[in-house]
């Protein structure tokens, strides 16, 4: 019987990503709660990430903001409902880190 080689593809960062996109549908995420769909803990998450040249927040961000262009782009969902549920404070809050309208 053959071993198949170990898998390879996915970083850290990534997989942080495909994490954070689920949880932002449930809520607010958090570091432990990303840990531990990843099976680790926070701190070997942590260290994952900085090897991988990033924090938490990061990815975070790029998630956040990529699902909100998303939204935004593809359903008639008002700014506030969107900023709520990617836990901005409010529609300007998405503007001032995007730099940008988010209808843009």
């Amino acid at each position: 019987m053959r071993c198949s080689p170990p898998r390879r593809g996915r970083t850290t960062p990534d997989r942080v990503r495909m994490v954070l996109a689920e949880l932002l549908h449930e809520g607010q995420p958090d570091g432990p709660r990303v840990a531990q769909r990843l099976d680790m803990s926070s701190r070997t998450l942590q260290r994952r990430l900085e090897a991988g040249d990033t924090t938490f927040r990061a990815p975070l961000e790029e998630t956040r903001f990529s699902l909100a262009r998303e939204w935004l782009g593809g359903t008639p969902m008002p700014i506030k409902v969107v900023a709520a549920r990617l836990g901005y404070a409010d529609e300007r809050a998405f503007r001032r880190w995007a730099c940008t309208s988010p209808a843009n």
